[in-house]
C-alpha cells in the first residue's frame, strides 16, 4: 500500500512538473527579425506593438498599433499603417522556442506589407 501511495505521489509530482515546463506565456520583448535583421518588432505587456526597421532607406518607426493573445493565436487588433488604408485586422499563429518567435497567419493578412514583414521567425534580443 506504501509503495503504491508513494508511485502515485511521484507520478502526480512528475505530471506537475512537465505541464509547469510546457506552460509558459507568450513572449514580450524586442524581437529581431530572422531574414533581415534590419527590422524589429517590440511586443509590449501592455498589448502594444511597434514596428522599427528600414524600407527603401526609411529608419523611422515604421508601424505601432495593438495585439491580443488567445491561446497559440496573435490578433494584430490596431496598425496606424493598415488602418489608414482600412486593411484592419489580422491573426497570426505563434509559437516560442529556444528564443525564437515563429508566426504563421491564419488565413490572408489584409494587410500585405504587414504581412512580408510578419510571417517570418524572430530572434528575442536579450536585454
Amino acid at each position: 500500500m506504501k509503495v503504491r501511495m508513494a508511485l502515485l505521489v511521484c507520478l502526480a509530482v512528475s505530471v506537475v512538473v512537465v505541464v509547469a515546463g510546457c506552460g509558459g506565456g507568450f513572449p514580450t520583448g524586442t524581437f529581431e527579425r530572422a531574414v533581415d535583421s534590419s527590422f524589429e518588432m517590440e511586443l509590449r505587456e501592455d498589448g502594444t506593438v511597434l514596428f522599427r526597421g528600414s524600407i527603401q532607406g526609411d529608419t523611422n518607426p515604421m508601424d505601432s498599433g495593438t495585439y491580443s493573445v488567445e491561446g497559440s493565436e496573435l490578433v494584430f487588433e490596431t496598425s496606424e499603417y493598415c488602418d489608414a488604408t482600412d486593411r484592419g485586422a489580422a491573426t497570426y499563429t505563434w509559437s516560442f522556442k529556444g528564443g525564437v518567435l515563429t508566426l504563421d497567419p491564419v488565413g490572408v493578412d489584409p494587410c500585405v506589407e504587414r504581412w512580408q514583414i510578419v510571417d517570418t521567425e524572430w530572434y528575442l534580443q536579450s536585454e
